[in-house]
């Protein structure tokens, strides 16, 4: 496929229906074939999908919103003994 469009003379050449190539593109969230910029037919008979770049997910990143990395847990009461610094030796 190429912008959101078969490529039915490669679908033809692979003997490939286009029902498959539909199953193929829902198994990665990908419904409405006007979405995809470029789908491959891998050698090992699976699919690789790219979505338009206007259809992608928005990330955080995308919306300049940094992420908090959680902390570390440690055990503060250890064979019955509260550890007032657990991460100390």
């Amino acid at each position: 496929m190429k912008d959101g469009l078969f490529i039915v003379k490669n679908m033809k050449k692979e003997r490939y229906p286009i029902d498959n190539i539909l199953q193929m593109l829902r198994e990665v969230d990908i419904f409405d074939i006007s979405e995809v910029d470029t789908a491959v037919l891998e050698a090992n008979g699976k699919l690789t999908a790219f979505k338009k770049a206007e259809k992608c997910a928005v990330t955080r990143n995308d919306l300049g919103i940094s992420i908090q990395v959680p902390a570390i847990s440690y055990p503060v009461i250890i064979e019955g003994r509260i550890e007032r610094r657990p991460w100390k030796n």
